[in-house]
């Protein structure tokens, strides 16, 4: 029994981890296209210049980025609302989720509930994602940087 309840919280926190992975993602994708816009007609992007222009960009929180990469950023209505939903369910699960409900994380029922709100925000998530992942592939293309060079560079940084 006790090994049951352990490992359907253990789902639980990886489902968590896993959003705030994703919520990451879309913050750090936030800022490399806000550092490639500023980058644009100056040429090549150092990597001091990158890692400053980063560093500014990580100590915003994910809803000043979003409204940050609104200015520079004509997003079609379907977009928007992606961009939006992540952003609500993100905040949703980094402040209140654990607190909302907490008699949920206490039955087997509860437990299922749970897990499958994470599973819809993870989905959520993905599209907010999608949105991003297609802004920084295309200022990547803007100035002149080819996504595979780039994850063949990011890779050799990588222990394997």
């Amino acid at each position: 029994m006790e090994s049951k309840f352990k490992s359907d919280v253990d789902s639980i926190y990886r489902e968590v981890g896993s959003v705030v992975q994703a919520s990451q993602h879309m913050e750090y994708a936030i800022g490399f296209s806000l550092t490639l816009i500023r980058q644009l007609d100056k040429g090549k992007l150092s990597n001091e210049v990158f890692d400053a222009s980063m560093e500014k960009f990580s100590k915003n929180t994910f809803g000043r980025l979003i409204g940050a990469i609104k200015d520079h950023v004509d997003f079609d209505e379907n977009s928007e609302a992606a961009l939006m939903a992540a952003l609500r369910e993100r905040n949703y699960i980094i402040h209140d989720f654990f607190y909302d409900q907490p008699e949920l994380i206490q039955t087997k029922d509860g437990r299922k509930q749970l897990l499958e709100r994470l599973h819809q925000t993870k989905d959520i998530l993905r599209n907010g994602c999608l949105v991003l992942d297609g802004v920084a592939a295309l200022l990547m293309r803007l100035n002149g940087l080819d996504l595979q060079d780039v994850m063949n560079e990011v890779q050799a940084g990588m222990e394997l």
